[in-house]
């Protein structure tokens, strides 16, 4: 029987470097991708040394986000959006004006001061989740203990109450993405797009595939898997990307890259999502099977047109279905076996495989054989 939870720490897990030395590298280069030293950043990362209490992270990340929410930003977003809200008169009907944006009344005057002077709701997220998804990228995916901590960080913001809307909410203001449904922590707004962001960094061509870069990139997606699995945040949707780049593509070569290091990349991000996600993914496979006979690819050849591509399947919005899981497995099965990849590659490959069976023995689907 494979164990998963061992899958993510051995055999294509190993590291190709000292722990330590890999670690150093991977900071190093985080480092000079992103911010390291501002605040959120810093108070995280103390908390994953040990340092400091998810509570204490919490308190102090979270109070100012909270006081600029409540405050549409000291008044300066609820004046911003009644700008907004004048500018777009010309553009809509009376009517529809009305609708999208709300009566302005007697309008909103703009704050004192400067700007700039005040705390913004969604710069303090932009900020908050920043330094979680840095966090995420410098805790080794094989490290299962400490990126739980993180994930558990993440828990502890999305048990913190929602702030009350200001009390002078505008319909324009609740246009404003921050405070338009209401639940800024209980939904971890602005998390998506923050982790969107992080997905623009994968690892780059001209860099050569660093060793350190690489790393950063599977611990951040094994960061992903992890909040998935635990239902604090669905990142299911980053999960078929990662197998639909290295199953169901064949990459391009260049000056900087050999095709096969580029698929070694992608193979071992896919692993990764199998061995920490993987039953997550069987289970969406039973959810939203239909009962239709499977269809068969050849997993050697790789069809430029899938059934399951959106070309293909029409309206068909399923992203896991049996057949799809089955040439998954299969794929990688073909890619264990292809010479011109690395051996890290090709064990990640067997790998994921040998566990995608063993969790469809597990939990087999009725009327397939």
């Amino acid at each position: 029987m494979v164990d998963h939870d061992a899958v993510a720490q051995q055999s294509h897990a190993e590291a190709p470097e000292d722990a330590t030395t890999l670690r150093n590298g991977v900071i190093a280069a985080t480092a000079e991708m992103y911010s390291t030293d501002d605040p959120a950043a810093t108070t995280i990362w103390s908390y994953m040394l040990g340092e400091l209490s998810a509570h204490d992270v919490v308190q102090t990340l979270a109070d100012p986000v909270d006081q600029a929410y409540t405050s549409a930003d000291f008044g300066w977003r609820l004046w911003e959006m009644q700008q907004i809200a004048r500018q777009q008169r010309e553009a809509w009907s009376a009517e529809e004006w009305d609708r999208i944006w709300g009566p302005l009344g007697d309008g909103v005057p703009q704050p004192e001061g400067k700007r700039e002077d005040r705390l913004s709701a969604e710069g303090e997220l932009w900020e908050l989740w920043g330094g979680v998804l840095l966090a995420g990228r410098r805790t080794s995916w094989r490290d299962e203990a400490g990126q739980n901590r993180l994930v558990d960080l993440c828990k502890a913001f999305k048990a913190r109450p929602d702030p009350p809307l200001p009390a002078k909410a505008t319909k324009a203001l609740r246009n404003n993405w921050i405070w338009k449904s209401g639940r800024l922590w209980s939904e971890l707004s602005m998390l998506g797009p923050s982790a969107r962001e992080h997905w623009n960094d994968a690892p780059r061509e001209s860099g050569g595939f660093s060793v350190a870069e690489v790393e950063s990139w599977l611990n951040v997606n094994a960061f992903a898997a992890r909040l998935s699995v635990a239902e604090v945040f669905d990142f299911s949707n980053y999960g078929i990307w990662a197998l639909r780049e290295a199953l169901e593509e064949e990459p391009g070569g260049s000056n900087h890259a050999s095709k096969s290091e580029k698929l070694g990349v992608s193979i071992r991000e896919a692993a990764v999502w199998v061995s920490i996600a993987g039953r997550l993914m069987w289970e969406k496979v039973v959810r939203d099977d239909d009962g239709e006979p499977p269809v068969t690819v050849d997993a050697a050849t790789l069809p430029s047109d899938l059934p399951w591509s959106v070309k293909s399947r029409g309206q068909d919005t399923r992203d896991y279905t049996p057949s799809r899981w089955r040439f998954w497995k299969a794929r990688f099965r073909v890619l264990s076996e292809r010479e011109t990849l690395s051996d890290q590659a090709k064990l990640a490959a067997k790998d994921a495989a040998e566990l995608m069976s063993e969790i469809e023995r597990e939990k087999p689907l009725s009327g397939h054989s």
